[in-house]
Order: C-alpha cells, then structure tokens, then sequence
C-alpha cells in the first residue's frame, strides 16, 4: 500500500489544504490505531468467534462491554446469515439451480 493511501491532506473550515513551510500539504493519518482495532474486530465476527474470546482479545473487562461496543456487529452478522438458506434447503437449491418444482416427468413415488 502506498503512503499516499494511508495519509490525508488536512483541510480547514473552507475546504483549502493546510500547507506547511515547506510548501507541502500538512498531512495526517488516515487510519489510527483504534481503527484497526474495530477492524480486527469485525473480522473476529465475520468469522463467528465466540464474544468470550473477542473480549479477551479486545480486552474488554466483561462481555456486557464488548456486547456494547460491537454489537451491532454481531446483530448485522446475525440477520445476514438468517436470511441465507440453510442445511438441505440450501444444498438442494444449489444443485437444482434455485428450482423447488420438479421435472413433470419425476414422480414422487418413482413411477
């Protein structure tokens, strides 16, 4: 990753860049390290680690403090795997293309 993409030129009220004596934009960091913090975080529930582990990691003193902070994480990983097809439901859609209705010419009793 380029240095140009992990830094901001600052602006001030008006929109126009701060430059510095040598000419330069004054520039700023783009991600602190509280934002990879949150980032390592979100991985951590993408990847459905369990909240005790993630709060071990976070250091959180309970898991009501991580709940706090990243639980509407963990409630948009929840609906999102909700809404997905589940166990043979979900096979059987992928090996009959999303079809429920079968060929007019299977029968269920095999004739």
């Amino acid at each position: 990753m380029a240095k140009a993409e992990l830094m901001d030129a600052v602006k001030d009220e008006d929109g126009a860049f701060i430059r510095g004596a040598d000419g330069e934009p004054v520039m700023t960091t783009r991600y602190a390290p509280y934002s990879l913090r949150h980032f390592f975080a979100s991985v951590l529930i993408a990847n459905n680690t369990d909240l005790k582990t993630i709060q071990t990691y976070m250091g959180h003193e309970d898991a009501a403090m991580t709940l706090n902070v990243y639980g509407h994480l963990i409630r948009s990983k929840r609906a999102e795997e909700e809404a997905a097809p589940i166990g043979i439901v979900s096979q059987f859609l992928s090996r009959n293309g999303g079809n429920f209705v079968p060929n007019s010419d299977q029968h269920i009793d095999g004739q």
